[in-house]
């Protein structure tokens, strides 16, 4: 008897949030096998059905920076959940997609199933984790691609297509592609984490994506995110922009390899940036400066291309690049983060250019973000820390540092950053660190809001205070004479510990009384009003700072 094989090709995919359902078996292999007849008191034969999921990527037009619809191209679904459903979607068998986006079951003749796709990235090194897309808008339901149900009467294809849901005029249907392409995207930072440490593990990171998360500011789970930023809590997050005709991030490939940085910083380093709004030209808090600066690089090294690319605008047609070999601002220094993006990247890069002797690859970065000389430094994560931590940990000479710090109009030494003499026109910025202790008690510091308020240069100062013996202490700010009706405030902090928090809504002076161990503590000192008050409130202020 002659056997028939009958091939579908499945069209008219659907794309949609659904909810969890069923328990997760065991992957299945992905490699072909033939058919077995089976014996004669079987009652029923062996089928197949397989195929290949892959969705659309958009890219970036290379002059407008804008996406490009006319280049759109097919990739694959790699590495993600696959669910073989039966009656009452009950999940039968559970595989994933390989390197190229093949699938493959093997069930009995004459079933009804149908498959769904997951948008959940999650790659095999050993460890147990997965990344998966979830809409914000809808309870977190995860995204899912399926097919129509069929009767699997014999060895059948079943091709699934995310479309990018985009026409001449502008989206027209569902925006099917844009989780997988978020993953796809995050794969590629994984896949170079795993190359590095072959021993590492990902804690579990939910993505929210909504084609309602706007760039206003308000509720995430009304899509008033702001900006696509990454959320640090017990279960890390990021949330992306997916407004057409303003902001969409789905595609913007080193917008969300940035944020994945920050998540890198906060899980496998040290993360201690305050956040808050930047921009490429900003002088910024140092720590805030090293980490937007980190994460740039940390998406440039991932794509292996140094220009920063962000799409928006109507129909996605605009956008901005910064270069990061080249497109120094006017505010070059310890406190720019596109300084600190070109110096982590010139340490990273095999391309020598002017001031720049160093070809560390990824893997000096890796080992010296994850070192315990950076992890553990008692001041906090900034430039200064990172190069220390650097010409530590790696064989990276520090000549050759030194020489590209001092093009970047970076001077400081050490941890502290002893000896800056860029002051970013704020001169009660430096030194970058102030010094209190039993021998010298007494320290004035100011807060000033010239560059801005919250997270900008001058907004705070940080205190380096030694404590030679565990003793009670007081620790007192005052405002200075002429300049009351200020509230200053600061907070005790034990290398990335927070040990107190001194704030309170009186006015001039601030006081902390308690026991200390012997070590080194910083002080992070600020006046409220340059922080989070109103710009009717903002103006420069100084404090008497006391240790009894």
């Amino acid at each position: 008897m002659r056997q028939i094989y009958l091939i579908l090709c499945l069209f008219g995919c659907l794309l949609s949030a659904c909810g969890g359902g069923g328990s997760s078996a065991p992957a299945s292999s992905l490699s072909a096998s033939g058919n077995v007849t089976p014996p004669a008191s079987l009652p029923s034969t062996k089928v197949t059905v397989s195929g290949n999921v892959s969705y659309d990527f958009i890219p970036h037009d290379p002059i407008s920076f804008g996406l490009d619809y006319t280049a759109i191209s097919t990739k694959a679904v790699t590495s993600m959940r696959v669910d073989l459903l039966g009656e009452g979607d009950q999940i039968l068998e559970t595989s994933m997609t390989d390197a190229e986006g093949y699938y493959r079951f093997e069930l009995d003749q004459d079933q009804s199933v149908k498959v769904r796709v997951s948008a959940s990235l999650s790659v095999d090194n050993g460890k147990s984790w997965s990344f998966t897309v979830r809409d914000n808008l809808a309870e977190g339901k995860v995204y899912r691609l399926e097919s129509d149900w069929v009767t699997a009467t014999s060895d059948m294809t079943l091709d699934l297509h995310a479309a990018s849901g985009w026409s001449a005029q502008g989206y027209s249907a569902s925006r099917q592609a844009a989780p997988f392409a978020i993953l796809d995207t995050l794969q590629l930072a994984t896949t170079k984490l795993i190359a590095t440490d072959a021993e590492i593990s990902f804690p579990n990171l939910d993505v929210f994506w909504s084609v309602e998360n706007k760039t206003t500011l308000g509720q995430r789970d009304v899509g008033h995110i702001g900006a696509t930023q990454y959320v640090s809590s017990d279960q890390p997050a990021i949330f992306v922009l997916g407004e057409a005709d303003k902001n969409t991030d789905e595609y913007d490939q080193h917008v969300i390899l940035h944020e994945f940085g920050h998540y890198f910083e906060d899980q496998f380093s040290r993360y201690d940036s305050i956040g808050g709004v930047h921009a490429f030209d900003e002088k910024l808090d140092p720590r805030v400066a090293f980490s937007e600066g980190f994460s740039h690089a940390f998406a440039a090294m991932i794509l292996g291309d140094p220009i920063y690319r962000d799409s928006k605008g109507h129909a996605q047609q605009s956008g901005f690049g910064v270069d990061l070999e080249n497109d120094l601002t006017a505010q070059t220094g310890w406190f720019n983060e596109v300084t600190i993006a070109s110096i982590i990247y010139d340490v990273f890069d095999e391309h020598p250019d002017y001031g720049d002797h160093i070809s560390g690859g990824f893997d000096a970065i890796y080992k010296t973000m994850t070192s315990e000389a950076f992890m553990s430094s008692n001041f906090f994560s900034t430039i200064y820390s990172f190069s220390e931590a650097l010409t530590t940990v790696t064989d990276v000479d520090p000549i050759d540092l030194n020489i590209l710090l001092t093009d970047r109009a970076i001077t400081g030494f050490g941890e502290a950053g002893q000896g800056e003499r860029n002051d970013g026109g704020i001169s009660s910025s430096l030194p970058v660190y102030k010094v209190l202790s039993v021998d010298q008690p007494s320290a004035q510091i100011c807060s000033v809001s010239g560059a801005g308020n919250f997270n900008k240069l001058g907004n705070r100062e940080y205190i380096r205070l030694d404590i030679p013996r565990r003793d009670t202490y007081s620790l007192t700010v005052t405002s200075i004479e002429g300049q009351q009706e200020r509230d200053p405030d600061f907070l005790i902090w034990q290398s990335d510990d927070l040990i107190a928090k001194v704030e309170t809504v009186q006015s001039d002076a601030d006081r902390f009384t308690g026991a200390l161990e012997a070590g080194v503590y910083i002080l992070e000192a600020y006046d409220f009003f340059n922080v989070n008050g109103l710009a009717s409130q903002r103006r420069d202020s100084c404090f008497d700072f006391t240790l009894t």
